[in-house]
């Protein structure tokens, strides 16, 4: 009885894997291709099993259970479980996830588990591919949006700063000084912590002295976001969120000065990215954005009236917009900023001071406003990418070098024997000229446009109705005045000969246009 009962057994047993291989063997050449260890190809749904072998005739285990939460992960149902692999962007195999960015992996026995639940806890917001790998070699795959959940920061000059968006707050810390994580804002002295559980809603506002504090506002998913804060003018204040690096300066009035290692900023103008100006600013102090290599993005106000010296010199801006209510660009404000492709001038623009934009090597397009004026010295100057140069009629002076060394420069097309035009202004003149006859209808002669030039007699037309200071001035190499030696041809009662009278250590004599001129 017992041997037949074996032999039933045995006889069940060979029929059942027979229907099994005859079930296996309809399955089609391309769906087997997909069964494989290392590259499986995941389903549209968001959760793909695969089985690589059946033991037995058991069903196999559901699939594993998930829940979303921020910056974590929970899956539950993994007995069984052998690792679990995650990766940020999106991969379709395993072997992809294993290679892919920023791949973290989880054996069995390293894995943080209560019971058969896990809880991945991601270090930063974006997509991640996950695969859990089970024992029986079936896997269970998963694409999450992992979102990290931040606090909005609001502070408008005064005295206060307001977090919102706490509904799932943890604790909020803060203290005196500047700090670079929860754990040394707990140790630190007189360092104040705040439960979400005492919370009544989801914000909360802070009263602050006139110094700097450091912020962590910590989640229940273990999202951690960090601010600095502190003045920075009588009626201004500043955020640094240390996540986004983004810099916020809000309140009202003019920035204090400061030079360069007293920016309250100095410790992080390496990793600011952007800089966010609020209505109600009215001046950028000098060298208040220096050297921020990594500052791409900066948005000014309208009520902005001045930017000083070197404010965003040596930054990586890649285009900038000057509100209509800026009056005055001063030296060096946008100098070596090498990646800068764009300006936008607003109308309100009178005067670009010296050194502005120089070495923009990148500096392909400048809209100049209706009202500007003058043009500073070498305010373009080395911006080999600015092939054309659009001025409008406003301006009346253009100081020496200021257009030097510019792509519209370095063409020789746009040179005229020997001289250089832009517009109704001559800029520029190379040297050796002999005889020069200047283009009739030219209306302003540029600072220093003759230096070197030495030539034997220079004609200046009609036409010309100002010569901007050292405009005629001749120099052997800038050290030698050859005055002497050089002849201004001017047309009797013009402007050109006021010119030269009242500056009496040029030579000049009359011509008669129609000689020169026809």
């Amino acid at each position: 009885m017992k041997g037949f009962k074996r032999g039933l057994s045995l006889t069940l047993t060979i029929i059942m894997l027979l229907s099994s291989l005859s079930v296996n063997m309809t399955v089609n050449a391309d769906e087997a291709s997909e069964v494989i260890e290392e590259d499986v190809v995941i389903a549209e749904t968001a959760v793909q099993r695969e089985d690589d072998e059946i033991i037995d005739t058991e069903l196999p285990e559901a699939p594993s259970t998930v829940t979303e939460k921020g910056m974590q992960f929970k899956i539950d149902n993994l007995q069984d479980v052998k690792s679990i692999r995650y990766a940020y962007g999106e991969y379709d195999t395993e072997k992809d996830i294993k290679y892919g960015a920023d791949s973290v992996s989880h054996s069995a026995k390293n894995l943080r588990k209560r019971g058969d639940s896990c809880v991945l806890q991601f270090p930063k917001a974006g997509l991640v591919s996950i695969v859990v790998t089970y024992n029986d070699g079936t896997r269970d795959f998963y694409k999450y949006d992992v979102i990290k959940n931040s606090p909005t920061v609001t502070r408008d000059g005064g005295n206060s700063i307001t977090f919102g968006n706490l509904s799932d707050l943890k604790v909020l810390r803060y203290v005196k000084g500047e700090y670079e994580s929860s754990y040394d804002i707990k140790r630190a002295n007189g360092s104040v912590a705040v439960s979400g559980k005492t919370l009544n809603s989801d914000t909360y506002t802070v009263a602050l002295d006139r110094e700097t504090y450091t912020f962590c506002v910590q989640y229940n998913d273990e999202s951690y976001n960090y601010y600095v804060t502190g003045v920075c003018g009588d009626n201004l204040t500043w955020v640094y969120d240390m996540q986004t690096c983004t810099l916020t300066i809000s309140g009202e009035g003019e920035m204090d000065e400061y030079y360069y290692k007293d920016i309250p900023w100095y410790d992080y103008k390496m990793s600011i990215k952007t800089a966010t100006l609020e209505s109600g600013i009215t001046k950028i102090s000098r060298e208040a954005f220096y050297e921020c290599s990594s500052l791409v993005n900066v948005t000014l106000p309208s009520t902005l009236e001045i930017i000083d010296y070197c404010a965003f010199e040596c930054t990586a801006l890649t285009s900038i917009v000057i509100p209509e209510n800026v009056r005055i660009i001063k030296s060096s404000a946008f100098k070596k900023c090498e990646n800068l492709e764009s300006v936008i001038l607003g109308n309100g623009v009178e005067e670009i001071y010296n050194s502005v934009f120089e070495k923009c090597l990148n500096l392909k397009n400048v809209v100049f406003g209706n009202n500007i004026k003058l043009i500073g010295w070498e305010s373009f100057l080395d911006c080999t990418s600015l092939n054309d140069i659009d001025l409008p009629d406003s301006v009346v002076e253009i100081d020496a070098y200021a257009f030097s060394g510019t792509g519209y420069y370095n063409n020789q097309d746009n040179w005229e024997n020997k001289l250089l035009y832009l517009e109704e202004f001559l800029i520029d003149t190379k040297s050796y000229l002999g005889t020069c006859i200047i283009r009739d209808g030219i209306k302003t002669i540029a600072s220093c446009a003759f230096e070197y030039a030495f030539a034997d007699y220079i004609y200046i037309p009609e036409s010309v109705v100002h010569i901007v200071h050292g405009g005629l001035d001749v120099w052997n190499f800038g050290i030698t005045s050859i005055y002497d030696d050089v002849v201004f041809m001017v047309v009797k009662g013009s402007y050109a000969e006021q010119y030269i009278i009242e500056h009496t250590e040029y030579s000049y004599r009359y011509y008669e246009p129609s000689d020169i001129y026809g």
